[in-house]
């Protein structure tokens, strides 16, 4: 397969993390279907052009080993979280758990840099074209919200990620492979080992950043400060008709209430450019600021 410049419209699911139980404030590593978490964290931020370290952040996203609950809003406004989550990791927790491994993160945010390594780069046995990107390539991850109300549908975006650099691997070799190429820690919190059904060559991605950037661009994740007694926001809202000035051919860029499939559009470099600044002044009016790095918590 030839390898393209793409933006992709990347759907995964929505759902929202809680705890262990209704009493518990522990939400131990995840074994079941990925959902996503409204997390806490330390992290840095563009704000005004201007980079700011150590911020205590709030954002959506991708966290599957456990986590220190706080809930908030039993009554939420729809779509705000019910839940915060404080990321913990424990690698000690079983690989496998009623007959299940332990799911892995994707996209991991917990770096200076961003990754992306697996997710939807295999159908039917075979290589798609998430696993042949260019850099300078744009995933838009995130959520369809209210799918089945066409009036109020729309997509609910976590992570804005910018390919900036790749690297192949088998799931045989991942560790010697991607040695030096991701953190310390991403392969275990990532379980590239336990994926057996796997067996092909794959990419893990690395985010575009500030320092090694594309063409200006780089990855985030729309975030805000966090505040006490908060409750919380809604994830980045993205429409059809916000990016319809960059349709190809007629074709949307992205839709309402796409499903679990991707949409994959070739552009040339210059329109991924004015489709980033365009994604970046929406979560400006919208309030949220441009979460760049996130801490990985210590393993206890």
């Amino acid at each position: 397969m030839e390898e393209k410049l793409c933006f992709i419209q990347f759907t995964h699911p929505g759902g929202e993390h809680g705890a262990d139980s209704r009493s518990a404030d522990i939400k131990s590593w995840n074994y079941k279907n990925h959902k996503r978490k409204f997390l806490r964290a330390k992290g840095s931020v563009m704000e005004n052009s201007q980079l700011l370290s150590d911020q205590d952040l709030m954002f959506w996203g991708e966290w599957e080993p456990q986590s220190r609950v706080t809930r908030i809003n039993s009554n939420a406004p729809k779509d705000f979280p019910h839940f915060i989550h404080e990321p913990e990791l424990d690698l000690d927790a079983p690989t496998q758990k009623d007959g299940r491994l332990r799911q892995n993160t994707d996209p991991y945010v917990f770096a200076d840099a961003f990754y992306y390594r697996c997710c939807k780069q295999i159908s039917g046995g075979k290589r798609t074209q998430l696993s042949y990107l260019k850099k300078g390539s744009i995933i838009l991850f995130g959520s369809t919200i209210n799918q089945n109300k066409k009036d109020e549908a729309y997509f609910g975006v976590d992570t804005v990620f910018v390919v900036g650099d790749y690297k192949e691997y088998d799931s045989q070799n991942y560790k010697k492979q991607l040695k030096g190429f991701t953190p310390k820690l991403y392969a275990e919190i990532v379980g590239i080992g336990n994926d057996t059904a796997i067996k092909s060559t794959l990419r893990c991605y690395s985010g575009a950043t500030l320092k090694q950037n594309v063409n200006g661009m780089y990855s985030f994740v729309p975030c805000k400060r966090y505040e006490d007694g908060t409750t919380g926001f809604e994830r980045l809202k993205i429409r059809m008709s916000d990016l319809s000035k960059f349709n190809q051919n007629g074709r949307e860029l992205i839709t309402n209430n796409l499903n679990s499939s991707t949409r994959n559009t070739e552009i040339e470099i210059a329109t991924a450019v004015e489709i980033w600044n365009q994604l970046r002044n929406i979560a400006k009016k919208q309030g949220l600021l441009e979460g760049v790095s996130f801490v990985c918590p210590t393993p206890r």
